[in-house]
């Protein structure tokens, strides 16, 4: 059976999302699912996909033999898309990439091991700003080994994709599937002060991350300084998951 994808489960989740968004009174309890798949004007089966991914993002809970209950909190959540574009722009923001510097280079170790690649591979550098109205809101490095890359691009418009999955398609013909995340806290250097214009030692969050294909082969480092009064990020536990009753 063919699984329900992303940009179908997008658009379900959506529309459900929009019925429910002002729904402040009364029981939370979604339609049952045959009536919900008739206004949605979806099969009964991907109806009932989209409904476990919602549950496990933590939208809706789903009680066995009562039904689906949404839960409004968190619909306005801004962190849900993965895309630093996306929270920018739902925090209020106008967003431009821009691409600083591209260049060929033998990495550092920790993204030699980290990519599982020769010492001696060139690696293609490109370094990206996301602008916040206008200011600086994301530094992002990226790191390709070039072995991937489908031809020799001696230059690749880092800045003209929002998605990172899309560019990685475009230049090496790999399909992203995950990235592994550290976060960790730095203070500010001097160079990394100028770029933000903030104090040197400022402290602010960094994210590294490691993305790997569809075969779980490891395609792409990203090092990512975000300005601490620019991008906000608001989480979800969700603790409905694995509840008896």
């Amino acid at each position: 059976m063919a699984r329900t994808n992303y940009s179908t489960y997008s658009v379900i989740k959506r529309k459900i999302i929009d019925m429910f968004r002002d729904y402040e009174s009364g029981e939370k309890k979604l339609p049952p699912e045959a009536q919900l798949a008739e206004i949605l004007d979806v099969s009964i089966s991907t109806l009932r996909e989209v409904l476990v991914v919602l549950a496990l993002e933590g939208y809706i809970t789903k009680k066995h033999g009562v039904g689906n209950f949404i839960h409004p909190s968190t619909l306005d959540i801004g962190n849900r898309s993965v895309f630093f574009a996306d929270n920018l722009k739902s925090n209020g923001y106008t967003v431009e990439i821009q691409l600083l510097k591209q260049e060929r280079e033998i990495p550092d170790e920790e993204i030699i091991v980290s990519l599982r690649m020769p010492r001696d591979e060139e690696m293609l550098s490109s370094t990206t700003v996301h602008l916040a109205n206008q200011e600086v809101a994301i530094y992002t490095q990226v790191y390709i080994p070039t072995h991937l890359l489908v031809k020799d691009d001696s230059v690749i418009n880092v800045h003209e994709y929002e998605r990172l999955n899309e560019m990685v398609w475009r230049h090496c013909r790999r399909n992203l599937a995950h990235s592994l995340n550290d976060y960790v806290p730095v203070g500010l250097s001097q160079d990394m002060a100028d770029i933000f214009k903030l104090p040197v030692s400022t402290p602010v969050i960094t994210n590294r991350q490691v993305f790997y294909d569809t075969y779980d082969e490891p395609v792409m480092y990203c090092l990512n300084y975000f300005h601490p009064q620019k991008y906000k990020v608001t989480t979800l536990q969700n603790w409905a998951l694995g509840q008896t009753t």
